[in-house]
């Protein structure tokens, strides 16, 4: 019995990138779709789920709304990348105060009350 591949979404506004991606990756991955620009690939992944996205770059910060009171998972949505990690928990009183903090260049993770910069732990 063979394993289902992972899928894969790529996002890139060149064709050709996106031609050579998806033939780069075929063999390993599902190639759940591909799509030219930011907002294609929030609407696609909305409606795909595929397992990980492949883009150009991000010019929008990213706040991670999660269950997962984990400070593991905290630290790897930091060290990724991520601008801030809210609880769903506590996204009534949390949310807006953490958008605001990342939208000012501030880090937001569980228990932030000014969005300093964290300490990062290796995990």
């Amino acid at each position: 019995m063979s394993q289902a591949k992972p899928s894969v979404l790529l996002a890139d506004d060149h064709p050709a990138i996106l031609d050579k991606l998806s033939q780069l990756l075929s063999l390993d991955f599902e190639i759940a779709g591909a799509v030219s620009d930011g907002a294609a690939a929030v609407a696609a992944v909305a409606r795909l789920h595929p397992d990980i996205v492949v883009m150009d770059r991000v010019d929008s910060k990213i706040v991670v709304l999660s269950a997962l009171d984990d400070p593991v998972f905290v630290t790897c949505t930091l060290e990724s990348g991520g601008n801030g990690y809210v609880l769903k928990s506590r996204m009534n009183s949390d949310l807006v105060f953490a958008l605001r903090e990342v939208l000012a260049g501030r880090i937001f993770q569980p228990g932030s009350e000014v969005g300093s910069k964290p300490h990062l732990a290796k995990h």
